[in-house]
């Protein structure tokens, strides 16, 4: 089963959009301040109004009237200028902190160990990084420069009433224990729910992302009714969620409108009684309700906005819990370890390991891969042979005692970000990003020039395919590929695989099964290399010349190459030297190599 990220309390989000926000103090600062610059001018029409009325009521109506017409229009103008640099500001604020956050969120997930990420399950991983950035900056646009301006508003506009009798405005606040009732209503209420929601979410995209994966071995096991059913329930079970969060909704809003009937009924008795003692004026009252009824557009918008604030602080405390729990500060660069040590010699020794409560599946492993030279590692399906790959490169952490040494330093310590400029690695897995040709490559070596690009490209036997490349106005390295580009497939990603390992700067290249697209159908095969000047498997051959290797072998004739061969069955070592002394050793490599041979030399270990 999988398990959950821990989500982030109130506290905890709060501070780090502070946190946030301190980095983007001009932008954030100026946009209270013209907010509440706005707010002031927008009082202005209606003092102005207030004096007119108490004109009238004098039976001086016509005098200055031109004048307070002009001012109005002024001050009209005026809060359209101040409020539209607000909100200018305002949404440079939260473009700045929402990206900067999303970037502490993809950091977060390539600062954890792919174990963990696997064990967390890629629907939990892929809501917080996704779904739940997705809906924060929806939130985050639609809902913070209004309810800051809503917020600036009723402050101001409860001074103005102030302004004009300190009762009026006691009055006026006759309404703020009914709003605060109907806050303390809805939000214990609200928040599990919209919580919920969130996950019920990451739990729907998990179904389809694990069925979309697999969906031959979907098919071939007849699992479709059992994986629809799955998905069913997950978008059921929030379709529920959301109903009721709505319900819930719907009664804060019947709250909110008894208390702007309570507030406004307070308003005007008190006006109507202080008029009686000619405390007060006509056009001051009438200023105060005009004030008050004012508000109940940005109360309104303030409560009615918490159902959307209540959705994005359900993903903020998602998205914070991720951070935190993975302490992702954005990756520093870190020195060039090939820079200063060009194809070490590795050495594996007492390497253990087993699987969370499973069984130990490698068994005290020792071997030694000499600097420069290719060692090829063999064995039959479940020897344990991508493990110790994984475990080398840094990809699954070591849970038992062993010692792993490059160049004499060891990297069981290190962090994976750290491997990473010592080992590189190319799999069967391989992906090519919604990127040009060139960025996808310069993956594996930020800042490679041109001419190192194209190098690698016609070592691994790619330079015409990527000459002949084009798309849209696009061609060569600056084709676009991917979504939205040119469609690559197996073989050719593959094939780019191996290019960025020949550009690669590392140390050590670990090639996990990295040609075995060469196995597809034959014909199909060949269509797809007919672009290519050499097979995957010469390209692999090339791109590791003259480097440390370590190769986990998918045909047998990749042992055929290497400068040894490591033979693994059952999670132990059982055999070690060059292939031609271990095919007249007659022991389980040559077992393995007569086999091979009599299956017309196609078939996988």
């Amino acid at each position: 089963m999988s398990a959950v990220l821990p989500t982030a309390s109130p506290g905890e989000s709060a501070a780090e959009i502070g946190r946030l926000l301190r980095r983007t103090a001009t932008p954030a600062i100026s946009a209270v301040l013209f907010t509440f610059a706005g707010a002031l001018l927008s009082l202005v029409p209606i003092y102005l109004l207030a004096s007119v009325i108490d004109a009238v009521a004098a039976g001086d109506g016509k005098s200055g009237v031109l004048k307070v017409i002009v001012w109005a229009a002024v001050a009209c103008v005026g809060t359209a200028v101040v409020a539209g640099l607000a909100e200018a500001l305002t949404g440079v604020t939260i473009a700045q902190v929402v990206a900067k956050l999303r970037e502490r969120a993809v950091a977060a997930v390539l600062n954890l160990p792919s174990t963990t990420v696997e064990s967390l399950g890629r629907g939990e991983v892929l809501g917080r990084v996704g779904a739940d950035v997705a809906a924060l900056v929806s939130s985050a646009r639609k809902s913070v420069p209004s309810t800051l301006s809503a917020l600036v508003m009723v402050v101001v506009a409860s001074a103005g009433i102030a302004g004009l009798d300190w009762r009026l405005a006691l009055a006026g606040l006759c309404g703020i224990p009914f709003y605060a009732l109907g806050l303390r209503w809805y939000l214990p209420r609200s928040a599990p729910l919209y919580r919920r929601q969130r996950e019920l979410e990451a739990g729907v995209i998990g179904s389809l992302q694990g069925s979309m994966e697999g969906i031959r071995s979907v098919r071939s096991h007849r699992l479709v009714d059992s994986r629809q059913g799955l998905t069913r329930r997950y978008a059921q079970a929030s379709r529920d969620e959301s109903i009721a969060a709505f319900r819930v909704f719907s009664g804060l809003v019947a709250r909110e409108n008894f208390a702007e009937f309570m507030g406004l009924s307070a308003l005007s008795v008190v006006g109507w009684l202080l008029f009686r003692e000619d405390a007060v004026t006509v056009g001051e009252i009438s200023a105060a309700l005009i004030l008050f009824h004012r508000q109940f557009v940005p109360i309104g918008t303030i409560l009615f906005t918490f159902d959307e604030l209540q959705r994005s602080g359900a993903a903020l405390g998602r998205i914070v819990g991720l951070i935190r729990f993975a302490g992702a500060d954005t990756p520093q660069p870190i020195d060039d370890y090939s820079s200063h040590r060009q194809s070490p010699a590795v050495e594996v020794k007492g390497l253990n390991y087993r699987y969370e409560d499973g069984p130990e599946i490698l068994h005290d492993l020792a071997f030694h891969i000499p600097a420069g030279c290719t060692v090829c590692v063999v064995g039959g399906s479940g020897a344990g042979k991508s493990t110790v790959a994984e475990i080398v490169s840094g990809t699954l952490e070591m849970a038992e005692p062993g010692v792993i040494t490059v160049g004499g330093c060891d990297v069981v310590g290190m962090s994976a970000q750290e491997r990473s400029s010592i080992f590189c690695v190319a799999s069967q897995e391989n992906y090519v990003f919604a990127m040009s040709l060139r960025d996808n490559l310069l993956l594996a070596a930020e800042g490679a020039s041109d001419a190192e690009i194209w190098d690698a490209l016609r070592r691994t036997g790619a330079e015409d395919w990527c000459t002949s490349l084009s798309h849209g106005d696009k061609q060569g390295l600056d084709t676009m590929l991917g979504e939205g580009g040119l469609h690559v497939d197996a073989v050719a990603a593959q094939r780019l695989a191996l290019a960025r390992v020949a550009l690669s700067r590392a140390g050590v290249v670990i090639l996990d099964e990295s040609t075995a697209e060469d196995d597809g159908d034959l014909e199909e095969t060949q269509q797809s290399h007919e672009a290519f000047s050499m097979s995957l498997e010469d390209a692999a051959r090339a791109a590791i010349r003259g480097r440390t290797a370590m190769v986990i072998a998918h045909r047998l004739s990749q042992a055929t190459s290497a400068d040894s061969v490591v033979v693994m069955e059952r999670g132990r070592v059982v055999e070690t030297g060059t292939h031609e002394e271990l095919a007249a050793r007659n022991g389980t490599y040559a077992d393995m190599w007569t086999a091979w041979n009599e299956q017309g030399r196609q078939a996988r270990v």
